[in-house]
């Protein structure tokens, strides 16, 4: 992996600190904090790898953009679904930067945390971490001294959990995006406006929606229609896993993509066990695919605790702005190290 970093790097010491750093992490021998890896490397202190984290000049932008050009790289052909979900990294202090009571989808409660919102790529032999971003709340945007203290630049303004995704989505498909890629997300979000923006960028997309029979009251449709054998059954491992009913919903506009209400009930059947998705995609689109794609919700979270427990992807020990984007960007390059293909399973030696 030298050469996703080789070139955003000006000096050769913060470029072979970050590639000793990746190795570390993707090594299921190392402890996964900052004296751990430096105990790894032989080091008694963890100066050098806290510099190469903080104040050393390196763009974790860039290496990012790198990072993807590999992962979005290949023909097309497979069926890629990209999958939203945040992360909540519980912290005790109140000095790290986004810090704050926030409620954890972790715990199912109020925790002093940071969230992490990210965009995992699914569905072409490995799920693999795409994109990053930090949630910062607004009411730590209007504190101007810790904003200064965590050096979160100037520019950043406040962004919605949705409009971050939007961000991250955009980038990615600028990048490479074929006919047949898809994006899901489960999350409790906006998904009216996250709907609005994907559709606008004509980005196929599945989302989970709240408030089961509220949308089906909202699309119109009789509550008689649940009751009618029209039900498609999905078979798991042998056996019926849950039972499928696609809706069209009307639209005014002229377009070769369709919207359509996806309803889930799982089996045994009980009317608390319904779920609904809103759908948007080419007109051509069927139901296996749908619910393939919605199916893959659950695919975005499951590799983030993955990550935490492989590559280290929660044991920073960071506070700063910069910082935290540089130990998540090259977390995500230690997974993608260790769940690419073989040719690059592993990353390479520093110089």
């Amino acid at each position: 992996m030298a050469d996703i970093t080789a070139s955003h790097f000006t000096r050769p010491e913060p470029r072979n600190r970050a590639l000793q750093y990746v190795r570390a992490l993707a090594d299921p021998e190392v402890r996964k904090t900052a004296n751990g890896i430096a105990n790894s490397l032989g080091e008694k202190r963890a100066d050098g790898l806290q510099r190469m984290l903080s104040s050393a000049a390196w763009d974790a932008d860039a290496v990012r953009d790198a990072l993807q050009a590999h992962l979005l790289g290949g023909s097309a052909g497979n069926v890629r679904v990209f999958g939203a979900a945040e992360y909540n990294f519980i912290k005790k202090g109140a000095s790290s930067v986004g810090v704050g009571p926030q409620y954890s989808r972790r715990t199912g409660r109020l925790e002093n945390c940071q969230t992490g919102l990210f965009v995992v790529q699914t569905g072409n032999g490995a799920d693999l971490i795409a994109d990053r971003e930090l949630y910062l709340p607004e009411f730590w945007l209007k504190d101007k001294l810790k904003c200064c203290r965590t050096k979160i630049p100037h520019t950043v303004r406040y962004r919605s959990k949705e409009e971050s995704i939007m961000a991250m989505m955009r980038r990615i498909k600028q990048i490479r995006w074929y006919c047949d890629d898809w994006f899901v997300c489960t999350e409790p979000l906006d998904g009216k406006q996250l709907a609005t923006s994907l559709e606008h960028d004509e980005i196929p997309y599945v989302l989970q929606q709240p408030n089961c029979l509220q949308q089906l009251r909202m699309a119109g449709v009789s509550m008689d229609l649940l009751t009618r054998p029209s039900w498609t059954q999905w078979v798991e491992k042998g056996a019926v896993h849950s039972q499928w009913l696609r809706i069209r919903i009307p639209d005014s506009e002229v377009r070769p993509m369709r919207r359509w209400l996806l309803v889930e009930r799982v089996l045994p059947r009980r009317s608390d066990k319904l779920r609904t998705y809103r759908c948007f995609g080419p007109e051509h689109t069927d139901l296996e695919t749908l619910v393939a794609v919605a199916l893959n919700g659950g695919s975005a979270a499951r590799t983030l605790a993955a990550a935490c427990e492989s590559v280290g992807l929660d044991a920073y020990e960071v506070r700063q702005w910069p910082s935290w984007y540089r130990h998540i960007t090259l977390a995500m390059l230690a997974h993608f190290c260790l769940n690419s293909a073989p040719a690059t399973a592993q990353p390479a030696k520093p110089a």
